[in-house]
């Protein structure tokens, strides 16, 4: 049983000691084009999930419960990333579409930015949880920045959280999109070198800091 008191900071053992990137050293993000035609066709199906358990609901236990796993994943991808691979095909719902569980130590080898978000998010909120996909509104098989910014609401920079994302790009629907991770820092898969652990403001065209839980 998991008390309360070792979950109230989730980054502790899972990110801290994993080095933030230079900006400098980091390539271009390459884009997050999206699937908006496959995200309308699949918003009234998909797995079903959890109805009682509400958002509004979660108990904070429950919030850092779903943040320990999501930090945790960060932590998967990063040790692994010479074998997680940048792409904007189909394979990047690799994590999701085979069922790629954080606590079983598993990880997609292939994504783009907001595939692994959701990857990320979707351990920590529907297989941990049970709910429904609050962070693109497709049930968990669609989505891109255009989405996630049509979902969650907007918090200031300074109060991100584990499991928060931020977006950025010039103007909707965003160019790229990383994981919080806590104290200013960030999970990123951008381009075929990441994924890597960046500082938020790596980019200095913040569109939104969301949060869906």
């Amino acid at each position: 049983m998991v008390s309360s008191e070792s979950l109230i900071d989730p980054t502790v053992d899972a990110l801290e000691d994993v080095a933030v990137t230079d900006p400098a050293d980091i390539p271009a993000d390459e884009g997050d084009h999206g699937d908006a035609e496959l995200v309308e066709e699949v918003a009234g199906g998909g797995a079903a999930a959890r109805e009682d358990l509400a958002v509004e609901g979660l108990t904070p236990v429950q919030r850092a419960s779903a943040q320990n796993v999501i930090a945790k994943g960060a932590r998967l991808l990063l040790d692994h990333a010479a074998a997680v691979h940048y792409t904007q095909g189909p394979q990047r719902w690799q994590g999701i579409a085979q069922r790629l569980y954080v606590r079983d130590g598993r990880f997609p080898a292939y994504g783009d930015c907001s595939s692994t978000a959701t990857w990320l998010l979707w351990n920590g909120l529907f297989v941990h949880l049970g709910m429904g996909d609050v962070v693109n509104g497709a049930n968990w098989t669609a989505g891109y920045t255009g989405t996630m910014l049509q979902h969650g609401r907007a918090i200031p920079e300074s109060s991100a959280q584990v499991g928060d994302l931020v977006i950025y790009g010039s103007a909707p629907p965003g160019q790229h999109v990383v994981v919080c991770l806590g104290g200013g820092v960030a999970f990123s898969h951008g381009s075929e070198p990441g994924p890597f652990k960046v500082n938020i403001r790596f980019r200095s065209d913040i569109l939104s800091v969301r949060r869906y839980f």
